[in-house]
């Protein structure tokens, strides 16, 4: 089993580079829903969208590949260890602001702003508070929603590409 320290190359530039929290060596198994996993070798909890370019950029001086973890719920991670950057998406990627009507769009039709590290069950709540139908199925779902609109999560007959509208999106790599 390799261990990395904050001596190690990529951490060290990450630390210079990210705002946002670097750990090395961190273990995964309890981010993880199935509670099992080695190490990564560098983690960055990102607070900005800086942050992850700052990831973006150190894995590509350094020839190492990143992954986000998200909820966990749909990570399975080696005994071994992940040699490469864990990405957690902190604070500043959080929250649910249910926009005012907008003429012209239908009765009951609303924007709601949600951050990619929410929950969907968080989100769902959020939009049952606020009068707004059309996502109870995505308390159904143990995830977050960056990777739910990444992999167009679901349930039968319904997924994130029913009532998504438009995406932010924030490319590590060209």
């Amino acid at each position: 089993m390799t261990t990395w320290g904050l001596d190690d190359p990529l951490t060290a530039t990450l630390a210079e580079q990210a705002e946002g929290t670097v750990q090395a060596d961190v273990p995964l198994a309890p981010l993880t829903t199935l509670k099992v996993g080695g190490n990564a070798r560098t983690m960055v909890t990102a607070e900005s969208t800086a942050d992850l370019l700052a990831v973006g950029r150190a894995c590509a001086d350094h020839g190492v590949g990143w992954l986000v973890v998200g909820k966990g719920s749909n990570l399975l991670v080696a005994d071994a260890g992940w040699d490469g950057v864990a990405v957690v998406l902190g604070r500043g990627f959080r929250g649910v602001e249910v926009q005012p009507h907008v003429d012209g769009e239908p009765a009951g039709v609303r924007q709601v702003l949600v951050g990619g590290a929410e929950g969907l069950k968080v989100l769902a709540n959020r939009m049952r508070d606020a009068g707004l139908g059309g996502f109870a199925f995505g308390r159904a779902i143990p995830g977050s929603v960056g990777g739910s609109v990444r992999m167009n999560a679901g349930v039968p007959r319904h997924e994130m590409a029913d009532v998504l509208r438009w995406a932010e999106v924030v490319r590590l790599r060209g």
